[in-house]
């Protein structure tokens, strides 16, 4: 029997039904890819270092704050002194993105991150060295780079040896030179995505923080450390609760504990990955089972037709196998066919793959990981071609001579069912994510930033600062001008904990402040109410200047912290803790309590917010940056409130007169753009909006593949049901009772199958709002009403359409062509 040459006449004669399967595949296999690879991808952390079963990081522990991936730097040193089980000790942190100048030439590495380390680095993580000698990174002005920034820099040219000069701070150029590369790391590493390592030591941390005494536990890092081979981790754990004897005045007083994560599960620290992963799981999961299973169902309803041609072929001696070989053979076209479609539209779609992803298709499809889209792909056959084979192979013969469909009416139901039940499911869904988006960005957050943009901004001295602002206040295109630091971020701007008590009597109470710092102007521009006592008054400049207390601003999350029944104004506080915490305790009068106002993503944190204008040699001590050289340059962030009216000629000329008063910063005018603080603020919610755009796609894939599987149902039915539906017409039904009539015998499908959907919706809407920090909108009935609705709404729209035909025909002319 010649099964290619009958599958391939068959697929070229079905045109319609082929096509209908082989799109249905294709946008099945098209979402599940993208899905699993991404999942794949965040689920494989860590593994390219060789010895990772044997790498810890430390993370420490506080009822106050829950877990820190930040622990104090000294406890690097004492580890690796005094704990005989590990082999090596790694603390580091990630350094920003520099300017490199070679050669004169000016190189933007915009996004190459460093990483501030000892040599002692590739002793833990084991990281292959292409070339150069890693222990001369211990020396000062040494760097070891990357393979893809020696590409980038030198091309083909050998780096080791060879002066970088690297831009931070926009006002001081460093000589470093190369004395290695070293095998770039894939992006789905806990260290981050780097491409230089830059030497730095404790002791060289300690001193350029301000900080003498290299014991202060203050500092904090991220440290990992390697096990011996053979030791065991329960015997580092107890040596470390001895060193931490030493330090138990600090670690009772904030109530620490420090635990030994696997580097294998560093990454999933945050549960809420885990779940975002399992959420994504399920809807590929449900891409591409609606796929396979419409597939399926095509398939099935086609067996009236090809049920004598199957007969004919069983009589001229065809066995169940030739018959299950040659659906099997059909499928495996359509699905190779779909593959290579799918291919090609992932190749096309890779910049927009990586506008949601953040990775672009060679990292997600990385050889290491090519095994997963060849699963989806076999599972994608198997499912498709396995069921509806084995249906046609065991066709009776004396049931094929009469159209052989009404056995299978229940696997044509039941798939249609699971196919509505997915499509309600991923509807409900899709009014979730939209509806936390809508919440989010218009709920009150106690503020109001209607036309108010910003933009970073520094200078060397407040005084360069403040004539900034005064000169844009000037402009008629603007109404106020304040200096801030970011209310938009969800990272505090200190992430220390804090040992704050009153100075006046002692009462002492401990929790972690946010702080903030800003013009006097800030809190009334962000109309942010007064609950009690004052604001900052324009002279407060005048009046403090000598003083060693700064006059703050609270929350009334702040005041309920402390504790008090009275009112805060007045009382006098202190952050930090002369015995043990913090090298420079600041002490603070309360001058007014703030109404509660959600910072970043919509949590309530205790803030406080502190006036620039106190002491301007203060602020710029305090918020400034310290180069290498010894230069201060003080960042801020410029709060610029435009007049209703104004236009995008009025914000250019507001940015290029920023440039102007930074003109001998190159590095800083680079990166003043003026911003919309509401498009600050979708930013913290990228990833919300990234699920947001994978279910819209998603729901509209699996409604197009359901309705055409229902389509394909309907035309089987009326198929099936043509006779006796001209019968019930001779006997007297009209046109609308013959409607009624399919209708009803659909809701056997339709019923189960949106309470199933509504029910599997409402657990997967509460699991992915579980993973939401801050703000979470409410999961209304209407959500889940309003999505039911639609789709039913378009099942019964398709059913009308595809019925009318047949109920509206000649009764006498159906029975006859029966």
């Amino acid at each position: 029997m010649n099964t290619l040459n009958y599958s391939f006449r068959y697929l070229a004669n079905r045109r319609g039904n082929t096509l209908a399967r082989f799109v249905s595949l294709s946008l099945g296999l098209l979402v599940a890819l993208l899905i699993f690879s991404y999942v794949g991808f965040n689920l494989s952390y860590d593994r390219c270092f060789p010895d990772r079963d044997r790498i810890y990081k430390v993370w420490q522990s506080s009822p106050k704050i829950g877990y820190e991936s930040l622990v104090p730097l000294p406890l690097a040193e004492e580890m690796a002194a005094e704990i005989p089980q590990i082999e090596a000790v790694f603390e580091g942190s990630l350094k920003g993105s520099p300017y490199v100048e070679y050669n004169d030439h000016t190189i933007a590495t915009k996004g190459c991150l460093g990483m501030e380390v000892e040599s002692n680095f590739f002793d833990t993580f084991g990281v292959e060295i292409i070339s150069g000698d890693p222990k001369l990174l211990d020396v000062w002005g040494n760097i070891m780079i990357s393979e893809r920034m020696a590409r980038q820099i030198f091309g083909k040219d050998d780096p080791v040896g060879k002066e970088l000069y690297m831009d931070w701070y926009g006002n001081k150029k460093e000589r470093r030179v190369v004395c290695g590369v070293y095998k770039t790391l894939p992006a789905n590493t806990s260290l981050g995505e780097f491409d230089y390592l830059h030497f730095r030591s404790i002791r060289e941390i300690a001193r350029n923080s301000g900080y003498e005494n290299i014991s202060y536990w203050g500092i904090k890092s991220n440290i990992y450390f390697k096990l011996r081979k053979d030791a065991r981790i329960e015997d580092v754990e107890r040596n470390l609760a001895e060193i931490c004897k030493r330090h138990k005045e600090y670690i009772e007083a904030v109530d620490i504990s420090y635990h030994l994560v696997p580097l294998k599960d560093n990454y999933f620290m945050d549960n809420n990955i885990r779940k975002t992963q399992l959420l994504l799981s399920m809807v590929g999961i449900l891409a591409l089972a609606v796929a396979c299973l419409n597939y399926v169902l095509l398939s099935i309803s086609s067996l009236a037709e090809r049920s004598r041609t199957i007969a004919m072929l069983r009589c001229h001696g065809a066995q169940k196998s030739d018959i299950f070989k040659m659906f099997s053979l059909e499928t495996i076209l359509i699905v190779s066919a779909a593959i290579v479609w799918t291919a090609f539209m992932i190749w096309c779609l890779d910049k927009e793959i990586f506008s949601l992803t953040g990775y672009h298709n060679d990292v997600l499809f990385a050889w290491e990981r090519i095994w997963i889209p060849l699963v989806v792909c076999l599972v994608a056959f198997l499912l498709s071609g396995i069921i509806p084979a084995l249906l046609f192979a065991n066709v009776k013969l004396s049931r094929a001579f009469r159209g052989g469909s009404d056995s299978y009416r229940f696997w044509k139901r039941g798939l249609l069912f699971v196919q509505m039940t997915c499509t309600i499911t991923a509807v409900i869904f899709l009014a979730v994510c939209l509806r936390q988006m809508h919440y989010v960005q218009t709920v009150d957050k106690g503020y109001n930033v209607d036309n108010i943009y910003s933009s970073i901004f520094a200078g060397t001295s407040y005084a360069d600062l403040a004539s900034a602002r005064d000169a844009i206040k000037q402009q008629s295109c603007v109404e106020e001008v304040a200096f801030h630091s970011p209310i938009y971020s969800i990272v505090s701007n200190f992430k220390n904990f804090y040992h704050t008590y009153y100075v006046d009597d002692s009462n002492e109470f401990r929790f972690v402040v946010t702080m903030m710092a800003g013009d006097y102007t800030l809190s009334d521009m962000l109309n942010i109410p007064l609950v009690e006592g004052r604001m900052f008054a324009e002279d407060e400049i005048e009046q403090g200047k000598n003083l060693p207390i700064s006059k703050v601003l609270i929350n009334e999350t702040f005041k309920k912290m402390m504790g008090l029944n009275e009112s805060p104004v007045g009382k006098v506080f202190r952050l930090g803790d002369d015995d043990y915490g913090d090298i420079s305790p600041q002490s603070y009068e309360i001058i007014g309590v703030l109404k509660d106002f959600y910072i970043g993503r919509g949590e309530l944190k205790p803030v406080m917010i502190e006036n620039y204008n106190h002491n301007p040699d203060m602020s710029i001590e305090k918020y400034a940056t310290k180069t290498p050289e010894g230069d201060k340059l003080a960042f801020t962030n410029v709060l610029i409130r435009f007049k209703k009216h104004h236009t995008r000629k009025d914000r250019d000329h507001i940015e290029a007169l920023l440039k102007e008063y930074a003109a001998d910063l190159p590095s800083i005018q680079d990166i003043i753009s003026i911003t919309k603080i509401e498009d600050r603020f979708k930013e913290l919610f990228e990833g919300e909006r990234k699920v947001s755009i994978t279910m819209l796609v998603v729901c509209v894939i699996t409604l197009i593949i359901a309705l055409s599987g229902l389509i394909g149902y309907m035309d089987n039915e009326m198929q099936r049901r043509r006779k006796e539906i001209a019968i019930r017409k001779v006997a007297g039904a009209t046109v609308g009772e013959v409607m009624v009539m399919v209708a009803a015998d659909l809701l056997w499908i339709t019923v189960p199958a949106t309470a199933f959907g509504v029910v599997i919706a409402y657990m997967a809407g509460s699991a992915w709002m579980q993973t939401i920090a801050g703000l979470r909108a409410p999961l209304s009935w209407w959500i889940f009403a309003l999505g039911a609705a639609l789709v039913l709404a378009v099942v019964y729209a398709i059913q009308v359409a595809r019925t009318w035909h047949t109920a509206t025909a000649n009764p006498i002319e159906m029975i006859k062509t029966e």
